[in-house]
């Protein structure tokens, strides 16, 4: 602008000429600008394939045991001295010597504060994570000893924070079970307490959902995971156990039929 500025009082540019420099420059910066912005993008997005990449090659550390048990006889959970760290290097337990015993169609609450391993608890019973040391069985047998599938077909739960997907209330429903009939999505419902408000007329089945935002209740829209959570649309007998902790519901149910 400086030397643009001289040229123009000798009258050796004009401001036309000036005007038009000017606006070449910004344009060529602009387009190196653009360039240096897709190696930067480029830079960040290996980075990203590699963790990626990382994640899909991971292999399991649970595995199921050669000769495994396909079904869960009951609802019952027991914790035989349990304890439980994240890491083996950790000073301290998450879980210490843990024992306890629920009985087929109990309900449990178990409260306490923020970092007080209440979700560990219930991780270690779909065997998402081995305890460190004791025992946790459900239906009178070691976890460890179920086909994992099996486990955490029988397992449902509720977190603080649950989703709807795109599409309608009979779609999400069917999650649990393509074939199932607008008879066997009401059996369910009923037996997950979610046969009122939005499904209190069949027209109702097509109420369209909205990921993340819903157009339910906050006790709606857990009532309806819990239905279509378990696999086999099975609902909770009365050999089956529920665990409530604070927000998080958690319950063991056998593979009944809805009738």
């Amino acid at each position: 602008m400086w030397y643009g500025g001289n040229f123009i009082l000798t009258d050796r540019m004009t401001v036309g000429e000036l005007t038009a420099f000017l606006s070449y420059v910004l344009q060529v910066l602009n387009s190196v600008m653009m360039f240096s912005g897709v190696f930067l993008q480029l830079t960040r997005s290996l980075t990203s394939a590699r963790r990626i990449r990382a994640v899909l090659e991971e292999q399991p550390a649970l595995a199921t045991p050669a000769d495994p048990i396909a079904a869960v006889a009951d609802g019952s959970i027991d914790f035989a001295d349990v304890s439980f760290k994240y890491s083996a290097a950790a000073a301290r337990d998450a879980l210490s010597h843990v024992t306890l015993h629920i009985p087929a169609g109990a309900t449990v609450g178990i409260i306490g504060g923020t970092g007080a391993a209440k979700t560990t608890l219930v991780q270690l019973i779909p065997r998402l994570y081995d305890a460190t040391s004791g025992t946790v069985k459900v239906g009178g047998q070691d976890v460890r000893r179920y086909y994992l599938a099996a486990l955490r077909d029988a397992v449902g739960i509720v977190l603080q924070k649950n989703l709807l997907f795109s599409g309608t209330i009979r779609d999400n429903l069917r999650w649990g079970d393509p074939n199932a009939d607008d008879e066997t999505l009401w059996a369910a419902c009923r037996a997950a307490c979610a046969s009122s408000s939005a499904c209190s007329a069949h027209s109702a089945w097509a109420a369209c959902c909205q990921p993340s935002v819903s157009a339910f209740s906050s006790s709606m829209t857990p009532a309806f995971c819990r239905v279509f959570n378990s696999a086999s649309l099975s609902f909770a007998s009365a050999s089956s156990s529920s665990f409530f902790m604070g927000r998080l519901a958690i319950s063991i149910r056998l593979p009944v039929p809805v009738r």
